[in-house]
């Protein structure tokens, strides 16, 4: 496991800080969003855009693409903790099984163009 973890230092260190921006990212996001509840009502009544909410809006934009690559991050670590290796990919997916069932045709070809020539 320490291993794993040196191996995949730098990974880690930039999930820690993605995390860390997202969370900080979405606490500032929900307080602007508690604290402009009035433009809120004024925006579900009237359909009055302010210029706060539209800085409530891009800021929560800028959110949702740090929780996609949080997400991205995430599920690249699950998959590097499952499949530590090149060899366990192949291995998981088949991948010898796969390139023989490929080259079967022409192994065929070649079996039987020496059986008749």
């Amino acid at each position: 496991m320490n291993l794993w973890i040196f191996k995949n230092k730098k990974l880690l260190i930039a999930f820690c800080v993605i995390s860390l921006m997202t969370f900080l990212l979405t606490l500032i996001e929900i307080n602007l969003i508690v604290a402009n509840a009035d433009d809120l009502q004024e925006y579900a009544t009237k359909n009055v855009v302010s210029g706060d909410l539209k800085t409530i809006s891009l800021l929560g934009l800028l959110d949702i693409g740090f929780l996609t690559l949080w997400t991205i991050f995430f599920i690249f670590i699950l998959l590097k903790i499952v499949f530590p290796s090149k060899k366990a990919v192949q291995n998981a997916l088949f991948i010898g099984e796969l390139k023989f069932l490929r080259d079967m045709p022409s192994e065929l070809r070649k079996g039987l163009d020496k059986h008749h020539g």
